[in-house]
């Protein structure tokens, strides 16, 4: 038995009750993420109509050249919502049809108004889990026809690919923090710093004109606590791909990942709204809440 097999049976054992699960969590969460991408794109009309006054000034700076290529200079009304409805409309075919046309083209606009949020002279990383969950979704349509064990197997390689983006940043992470505690620089500090957590969400809040309150600055002072959660979440990130074995290690990872993201949410005022809602619905068990039959019409 060669590794590729080894791994397969790892990640996919013989179990059709736990094949089952997959099946309907997955054709479940597809149909939410969709909705939930509609509600998204809602909020990217929102953020245009908020900017019209920066159409005129030099603030619109595309940086990418996906950007440069389709979004040259502020959209016009007409560019705009027409990304929007085409969007809008891809996302219910998508819904209502199990086909890979209407994934593509969400996928493009989906890129689309995330590269108009970003092209005011700063890119992020938010929505990059939201991109990366409609393009690894691109070929996960089912059809009653098709062998459920290979789809299940398909499902969990989607899931794989989701998972390890938090892996590599969770090895990347835990790399840089034994290369500076071994190799110090004296104008860098560490996470292993008791002060670090403290001094990172102080600069992101003044960054925001946001200072932190008596209750939220003592919260920082606890000992030992702050570099222990810190290494906690390095490693949460760096084994996220063992969620792919089983649903129950799924759980636990998802959990680990959206309580690192409310975190930032809350503390660091590091918005990462798309990413907890698309982890949610990823991989919300939601086989625990319907009947047997409901299965059964799926096979």
């Amino acid at each position: 038995m060669n590794l590729k097999q080894k791994f397969y049976l790892l990640v996919h054992p013989n179990n059709n009750i736990e094949d089952d699960k997959y099946l309907i969590d997955y054709i479940i969460s597809d149909k939410v993420f969709k909705i939930f991408t509609i509600l998204w794109i809602l909020h990217i009309v929102f953020l245009y109509n908020q900017r019209l006054s920066f159409s005129e000034k030099d603030i619109f700076i595309p940086l990418l050249d996906f950007q440069k290529i389709f979004l040259p200079t502020y959209p016009s009304f007409l560019y705009f919502y027409s990304i929007t409805i085409i969007g809008i409309t891809s996302a219910i075919w998508s819904i209502q049809k199990s086909t890979i046309l209407p994934r593509i083209i969400l996928l493009f606009c989906v890129l689309w108004l995330n590269a108009f949020k970003w092209s005011f002279g700063s890119i992020s990383h938010s929505g990059h889990l939201l991109i990366l969950t409609h393009f690894f979704s691109l070929f996960l349509v089912f059809k009653s026809n098709y062998n459920i064990r290979s789809f299940v197997c398909q499902i969990k390689y989607f899931q794989f690919g989701i998972l390890l983006t938090y892996t590599i940043a969770g090895l990347w992470k835990l790399l840089f923090l034994i290369k500076d505690s071994f190799f110090p620089k004296k104008q860098y500090t560490t996470w292993l710093d008791p002060e670090a957590v403290k001094t990172n969400a102080i600069i992101n809040l003044l960054d925001k004109d946001y200072i932190a309150n008596g209750w939220m600055e003592k919260m920082y002072n606890i000992p030992i606590i702050w570099q222990i959660a810190v290494l906690g979440v390095f490693f949460i990130q760096l084994i996220s791909i063992i969620g792919v074995i089983n649903k129950k290690c799924s759980y636990f990872i998802a959990l680990g990942l959206i309580s690192f993201h409310l975190y930032n949410q809350y503390f660091t005022l590091t918005y990462f709204y798309p990413a907890i809602f698309t982890l949610l619905i990823i991989f919300f068990p939601y086989h625990l809440f319907i009947k047997n039959d409901f299965i059964k019409n799926f096979k």
